[in-house]
């Protein structure tokens, strides 16, 4: 990060907290970064992408991904009826629904923490901001 801001005029440190915290907030901001309209407002703005997770059910999983004789079937029927946009969404719905998030053990959590605390320190110091909650 050091060899950026030494390197380049402008750069523009956003972090994932702000992005969590307040994402139109920090999309304007970056906008008006880039001097670009900083009024527009993303229409998806909170639609997650690419979640990740262990599937519930690997069959169920596993039908919805790959190409198979039950969706070839209804395919032709299902487009006729609803709009790529409407099978996609419930596709990834039902995806989602499928999905169970992996906790990181509490013990893992700490020693992450102890590996990279000085460049946490380092990275707090160099962008000005208070990242003392990332150590707590």
């Amino acid at each position: 990060m050091k060899d950026y801001l030494e390197n380049f005029s402008d750069v523009k440190v956003c972090l994932y907290d702000d992005l969590r915290k307040d994402p139109i907030k920090l999309v304007q901001d970056i906008f008006g970064f880039l001097g670009v309209d900083d009024n527009f407002v993303p229409a998806n703005i909170g639609e997650k992408y690419n979640v990740s997770g262990v599937p519930k059910s690997k069959s169920l999983h596993r039908f919805l991904r790959t190409d198979n004789a039950v969706m070839a079937m209804f395919l032709p029927i299902i487009r006729t009826v609803f709009p790529k946009r409407t099978r996609d969404v419930i596709k990834n719905r039902i995806r989602q629904a499928n999905l169970k998030r992996m906790e990181m053990k509490p013990e893992t959590r700490m020693c992450l923490k102890e590996v990279y605390r000085d460049d946490i320190l380092k990275l707090q110091n160099l962008i000005k901001r208070d990242l003392s909650h990332w150590l707590k």
